[in-house]
């Protein structure tokens, strides 16, 4: 988990490249209180969320079928089944999720959605529970305490974008993915 910082854990029998089947298996088998894991430990040197250079918080989402010995004691908060996975918002108070990711308001879409997580947010740091429901702020950050100097987002050029979407299918990576630059170059 060096450079890994935020990891779901499934069963064996989930396709984790399909995320149908990573939402559903977060919805069934995660509690936020029991289920959620943090950590700190080596992060990327590239990473601009991790407070320090090279070392930061991470995050591990156990969304395992639970044994019985599992389950822990009945004092601990119930898991609500029918809540959504994620939820990306720009509203600190549109809490729809078991974990809920705060996002800038020019922030649209799945994809884009996970990778800005993934960019803007230390987990120790900008994490917080309220009741069953956990937060993460992947907002961009301004200078303070355990922020480090912000960079601008880096995009790719049209020239680039093309040249990797004429070989995408030639790759075997998978089913087909929008450049996030092309989101911030039709601003």
């Amino acid at each position: 988990m060096m450079f890994n910082k935020i990891m779901v854990i499934t069963n064996e029998d989930i396709d984790i490249r399909d995320y149908s089947q990573i939402f559903d298996t977060i919805s069934r088998n995660y509690n936020p209180r029991t289920d959620t894991h943090f950590s700190r430990g080596p992060s990327d040197v590239l990473d601009h969320a991790a407070p320090a250079l090279g070392y930061g918080g991470k995050v591990m989402f156990d969304a395992t079928i639970k044994f019985p010995e599992e389950s822990g004691s009945k004092n601990q908060p119930e898991s609500n089944d029918s809540m959504l996975a994620l939820n990306f918002t720009d509203n600190p108070k549109d809490l729809k999720g078991k974990i809920n990711i705060i996002t800038d308001s020019n922030i649209t879409g799945q994809y884009l959605s996970l990778w800005t997580w993934g960019s803007n947010c230390d987990p120790i740091r900008d994490s917080y529970f309220t009741g069953n429901q956990l937060v993460m702020d992947a907002t961009t950050k301004s200078s303070g305490e355990g922020i480090r100097e912000w960079p601008q987002i880096a995009i790719s050029s049209m020239e680039t974008i093309q040249r990797v979407d004429d070989k995408w299918h030639s790759l075997g990576i998978g089913n087909f993915i929008e450049s996030p630059s092309l989101h911030f170059h039709r601003k």
